[in-house]
């Protein structure tokens, strides 16, 4: 599918099939062409120093975003120009779509892994925040246990923040936004239940932390998950 207008989009220099650097750039789509040919985008910020600036005509780019069905959407473009509608607008070449390449998120791979995480819920009635930790944690969600006084249902978005071992000895702090997908009781434990929350917003940069845990913990046991032990965390 091509991103829509309002769409957020990530991007990273490349040149060819060959990615030039790590950087990556947050931008939204704020208009399309009506041939389809090309899109307006607001100017991109560095994620990690939250600098803006104009992309050069010509450069070349990978740009990836996420769908409503959770896939990962992705494809090669160049900036074409520019444009000014109230603000400053970057616009860059649209693919035919059978150039776009999708991902499911069900690749990224649960691991079950105990990190510390602060989670938040505003709600008039039920202002939670609390301290627990996860059971497991991928790329595209986690899962962990917390009191059943915390009255959590489907569908609630959480603020959570998350502290990272890494396998240097550097903490990694990561913030995103999840949804509840799953809220059950904890078989061992009648007074905990164990909550599914999917990551419906969060950096590149931050998932790039979560992966790369999940990965070093991963070669720490010697093996692969098999598929079987995989949980998707759709969205």
């Amino acid at each position: 599918m091509l991103p829509e207008v309002g769409q957020v989009i990530w991007l990273r220099p490349s040149f060819g099939d060959v990615q030039k650097s790590s950087r990556t750039y947050k931008s939204r789509i704020a208009d399309l062409d009506p041939d389809g040919a090309t899109a307006a985008m607001e100017v991109p910020t560095d994620e990690q120093t939250g600098s803006s600036g104009y992309l050069l005509q010509g450069t070349k780019w990978l740009v990836w975003y996420f769908g409503p069905d959770g896939s990962r959407y992705e494809f090669s473009t160049e900036v074409v120009g520019k444009r000014n509608d109230n603000i400053p607008l970057v616009l860059i070449h649209l693919p035919d779509k059978q150039q776009i390449v999708r991902t499911q998120r069900r690749n990224f791979v649960r691991v079950e892994l105990k990190v510390d995480i602060a989670v938040q819920l505003k709600d008039s009635l039920r202002n939670y925040h609390f301290l627990t930790h996860t059971q497991d944690l991928s790329g595209g969600g986690l899962a962990i246990t917390c009191s059943q006084t915390y009255r959590l249902m489907v569908g609630d978005r959480l603020a959570l923040w998350m502290a990272l071992p890494m396998r240097s000895g550097a903490i990694e702090h990561v913030a995103a936004i999840g949804e509840c997908t799953r809220v059950e009781p904890l078989e061992s434990n009648s007074d905990q239940q164990l909550v599914s929350i999917k990551f419906v917003e969060i950096s590149e940069s931050d998932r790039a932390k979560i992966i790369r845990l999940c990965f070093e913990r991963q070669l720490e046991q010697h093996k692969i998950l098999p598929e079987a032990d995989r949980r998707e965390y759709s969205g």
